[in-house]
């Protein structure tokens, strides 16, 4: 048995990047997923600030986002390249003390739960 090694070696790129089209489209759907369930378990104050500050970025931490959305999640992760970092991320800085609860609050976690429920951990009742 022959084996044309240019053949081969054609066919193993087309595969990888079929593998690579499919991990990438996963992880946008695992990011919108994820900010649809932060935003879902945000409390809905007077303002509902923190309910529309789930944004999502992709390769680093973007401090510049103003407000989140769908809109901008999925203009976000249209410029997602294989193997590159996904952050879901709040513009209101008090998500932090509604995740780790201050010296006056308790925790009420939201994002650690919205993982929980997005990776299928999350205990049904």
């Amino acid at each position: 048995m022959t084996v044309n090694a240019g053949q081969f070696h054609a066919e193993l790129e087309k595969e990888l990047k079929g593998v690579e089209e499919a991990t990438t489209d996963f992880t946008k759907e695992v990011a919108l997923e994820l900010r649809q369930e932060c935003e879902d378990r945000s409390p809905r104050g007077k303002t509902l600030k923190l309910t529309k500050s789930w944004a999502v970025s992709v390769g680093k931490w973007d401090k510049t986002i103003a407000e989140g959305s769908a809109a901008q999640a999925e203009a976000a992760l249209a410029s997602l390249r294989p193997g590159q970092s996904v952050f879901v991320q709040s513009t209101d800085f008090v998500a932090g003390f509604f995740e780790n609860g201050t010296v006056h609050m308790s925790p009420r976690p939201i994002a650690a739960p919205a993982i929980a429920a997005v990776s299928g951990m999350e205990k049904r009742a």
